[in-house]
């Protein structure tokens, strides 16, 4: 019911609908940005549609964006470090945060996915040193179990390890504000645009037939603006670009209203 909002900001094709009706509500007053491709029948009733460069879509309403806009910020990731101080503010230098997502269609993340990640991380951790948290998430599944175990010989009071959906409190803004290094695997450009957002070079372990083209031209688009470099051990010394699509598409908007 109005008075109608200025502004509407949709994500997911569900809440482009109810976008889409209050512009008409408004009779056309309102300027509505949809977040994701609403579907080619309703493209012209939007003022702005933001996707992901790697989707390849094109349109005169349509702005084209890097990965997936997010909620992390400065001082998000301050409020986090603060929050996870007495779990994390003692960990040895540097800390190697190491997030996990899971199987996918075009991504194999079985029993020799694990090993092969955990040996990496294991010889990264031996030539560096430090500290290493692990989370795992909703897709990870039962390998979690078998990631702990070739991960366990890591010393107890440098390693840290998260199993999702224990019930206990999530660390996963406390990883990314504490971790000097993140390593990523590939299967979510959401997970991966959040660890570009915060401040730790960013490494993507992408396993052998990973077969998303869509993810591949992601990950080729974050290796070519230096915000990621795929995980391996011979590394040289750089400093990842941070950076997050949600400021790009404030200033976007912000502009074309003329706030």
């Amino acid at each position: 019911s109005p008075p109608w909002p200025d502004l509407v900001i949709s994500a997911g094709r569900r809440a482009a609908s109810v976008a889409r009706y209050i512009k008409r509500r408004s009779e056309g007053k309102t300027f509505v940005c949809q977040i994701m491709y609403p579907g080619r029948s309703s493209v012209s009733e939007f003022d702005m549609i933001a996707v992901p460069n790697h989707d390849q879509i094109s349109g005169a309403n349509i702005v084209n964006i890097v990965g997936a806009p997010n909620q992390i910020t400065n001082a998000l990731l301050l409020e986090a470090r603060s929050k996870w101080r007495e779990d994390f503010g003692k960990l040895v230098e540097p800390v190697v945060g190491v997030i996990i997502g899971g199987n996918t269609n075009r991504m194999p993340f079985g029993v020799r996915q694990v090993e092969e990640l955990a040996s990496l991380v294991l010889e990264y951790n031996n030539k560096f040193g430090g500290s290493l948290i692990v989370t795992t998430s909703r897709r990870t599944g039962e390998v979690a179990d078998k990631l702990f175990e070739a991960l366990n010989s890591i010393n107890s009071d440098t390693f840290y390890f998260f199993r999702w959906g224990l019930g206990v409190k999530n660390p996963y803004l406390g990883i990314l504000s504490y971790s000097d290094t993140l390593i990523v695997t590939g299967d979510s450009i959401s997970m991966l645009s959040e660890a570009c957002a915060a401040p730790g070079n960013v490494y993507i372990y992408t396993p052998a037939k990973f077969s998303s083209m869509k993810h591949l031209s992601f990950h080729e688009e974050l290796y070519a603006m230096k915000a990621a470099r795929p995980f391996e051990i011979n590394i040289s010394n750089w400093e990842a670009v941070q950076f997050n699509s949600a400021n790009n598409l404030a200033r976007e908007i912000t502009g074309r209203l003329g706030w």
